[in-house]
């Protein structure tokens, strides 16, 4: 959908899957997402006990894939159980795209790149393998979507892609291919730019301590324990996490 340039095209496609980006959707997503960190702060926990260095902005990758893997297909990618969190996706997200600059200049050659055997394409260019490995390793999920009937949902959590699936777009965007690109795009939006904006925020924080001890004592006041569950719309109403005064240091 990203790379939809004509308006009317974009707008048929957005329109099958905006609903899942309303601000009710996302409220209802909020178990999922408080489980998640949950998971987060567990490893923090043990971690912190051990003495290991910690890379925020993979840990924060980690969560943030396991979050949108999950409202893809209703099942998490797993980051926040490996050791290394999400820097697999990190490097991925990072290196697949390194390609776009020359693809723009010369349509052709990533066309040709894309369908060479695996082992040429790492020898050519290793980033473009990573991401095209990465799009293998997916079209599993969007293949067990596909082939779902919709009584087979019902009862289970359905998916950006089951509601894609179901929409009254034509057959030729629903096909394995064009959904694994749509995937990738949604994996790679949710993953890296929430990730690097909550390690940055940490960093911060960390650096300024007048701000944490500002933010710490905002926090108690919906958040008595360190681990009391919260919902955004208490979070919404906190002056100072939700908007900085002009007189505080700009992140």
């Amino acid at each position: 959908m990203v790379n939809t340039i004509d308006h009317d095209f974009h707008r048929r496609r957005r329109a099958a899957m905006g609903s899942f980006f309303s601000k009710r959707s996302i409220q209802a997503l909020e178990p999922s997402i408080q489980e998640k960190v949950d998971q987060l702060t567990g490893r923090f926990t043990d971690l912190a006990k051990s003495g290991e260095v910690v890379s925020l902005s993979a840990a924060y990758a980690g969560l943030t894939m396991d979050v949108i893997s999950g409202y893809c297909f209703g099942e998490s990618m797993g980051c926040l159980k490996k050791e290394s969190f999400g820097q697999y996706y990190l490097d991925f997200f990072h290196d697949g795209p390194q390609i776009h600059p020359l693809a723009r200049q010369f349509p052709w050659f990533q066309a040709v790149l894309f369908r060479l055997p695996m082992s040429v394409v790492g020898f050519l260019n290793p980033g473009v393998k990573t991401f095209l490995q990465f799009n293998e390793a997916i079209k599993p999920q969007i293949r067990k979507i596909l082939s779902e009937e919709k009584s087979d949902v019902q009862s289970t959590q359905r998916t950006i892609f089951h509601e894609v699936k179901d929409s009254d777009l034509p057959p030729s965007e629903k096909t394995e291919q064009r959904l694994t690109d749509e995937a990738s795009i949604f994996l790679g939006a949710g993953t890296e730019t929430t990730a690097r904006a909550l390690a940055f925020t940490s960093y911060q924080l960390i650096q300024n301590p007048q701000m944490l001890d500002r933010l710490r004592k905002e926090l108690k006041s919906v958040m008595p324990k360190a681990d009391s569950a919260v919902p955004v719309s208490a979070l919404e109403q906190l002056p100072y996490l939700v908007r900085l005064p002009s007189t505080a240091p700009h992140f």
